[in-house]
């Protein structure tokens, strides 16, 4: 049975192994200390906590962006 983690979680997977240089890395346990130290809810969801500390950012991408706009949001494109 294949587990499907959250972004965020899959995000900081992918953190950790290139900042780390760690070959493997366990998804449950990064998911479980994300939940136990409060940046995530159980769902997936971000915590107000985490917000506030600026930990996760909230991207919102309105309508009608202009492309200088949409670079701000999203500067790997």
């Amino acid at each position: 049975m294949e587990i499907i983690y959250p972004p965020l979680v899959e995000q900081s997977v992918k953190y950790h192994l290139q900042a780390n240089k760690q070959e493997t890395v366990n998804k449950a346990e990064i998911y479980r200390a994300m939940v136990e130290r409060g940046i995530l809810t159980e769902n997936g969801q971000p915590t107000d906590y985490a917000l506030k500390n600026g930990w996760i950012k909230d991207f919102y991408e309105e309508e009608d962006l202009s492309f200088e706009m949409f670079l701000d949001i999203f500067p790997i494109f």
